[in-house]
């Protein structure tokens, strides 16, 4: 079954849109019993729908609440169809919106990568495209509206903010489809793609290991360009070190994963 599903794309996105549209039902269900529930003196619930929009946060691990729980940041994308994505800024005292920015470089599982710097009540960063550059990360300050651009998209951020780490998204857009950006270029060879770590005060990079440095240390033959990538990257807490996922794509269609 598995083998069917990858080897057929068709197939595959039909059984992946039959899970996501049970788990939006079961979702809808949830919802309308909740509303069932005694309001709480404790909890202040703040609805961010809107019927022209889809609203939603982005990923698991990213901090949407400033420090002092004044403010948050979500997505909000137009439900007729639409490239790009809308980045809002919502004030939970006056719950008035403001709209940052747009970026194209978002997806539904991840977003933009939008997150408040680490203990920051002033300062956000989201993932966005520049014709000149490419797939870059804008860093926007709420009180001066000032906007700063490093030259490589974020995927996780230092404890310490002074840098964050990178892939390959048009990588992932080719053989991770929901995790990449949609503009897409010529993929890098395997010993100039890989894992980057980007320094904000220096802005300066550089490549900390290369798909083929995990390819020979793995031990995997006759690799492709085109077969095999990381996800999943993240800094292990006060610490420099990090971990990712390696997957390659075999003759079978099926994805190996290592950790």
């Amino acid at each position: 079954m598995r083998g069917l599903l990858v080897k057929n794309k068709f197939i595959f996105n039909l059984f992946k849109k039959g899970i996501l549209y049970y788990r939006f039902l079961k979702s809808i269900s949830v919802i309308t019993k909740s509303r069932t529930y005694e309001k709480s003196k404790f909890v202040k619930i703040i609805d961010i729908n809107d019927r022209n929009h889809h609203c939603f946060f982005g990923y698991y691990n990213k901090r949407i609440f400033s420090m002092n729980d004044d403010f948050i940041i979500f997505h909000k994308v137009p439900k007729k169809k639409s490239h790009k994505s809308k980045i809002i800024l919502l004030n939970l005292k006056t719950n008035e919106e403001k709209v940052v920015s747009e970026t194209v470089a978002w997806n539904w599982q991840q977003g933009s990568m939008l997150q408040w710097l680490n203990n920051s009540n002033e300062e956000i960063i989201f993932n966005s495209y520049s014709d000149d550059i490419g797939y870059v990360t804008l860093k926007y300050n709420l009180n001066t509206e000032e906007t700063e651009t490093y030259n490589l998209p974020t995927y996780c951020l230092h404890n310490e903010n002074d840098k964050f780490l990178s892939l390959n998204f048009q990588r992932l857009q080719k053989l991770a489809l929901g995790y990449g950006y949609p503009i897409i270029d010529s993929l890098n060879e395997l010993s100039e793609d890989g894992v980057w770590e980007y320094n904000t005060k220096t802005n300066s990079l550089k490549i900390l290991i290369s798909l083929l440095d995990v390819i020979n240390f793995l031990g995997i033959k006759n690799a492709k360009s085109d077969s095999c990538y990381i996800n999943h990257l993240e800094y292990i807490p006060n610490s420099d070190d990090f971990i990712f996922i390696f997957r390659t794509l075999n003759k079978d269609g099926l994805f190996y994963s290592r950790l």
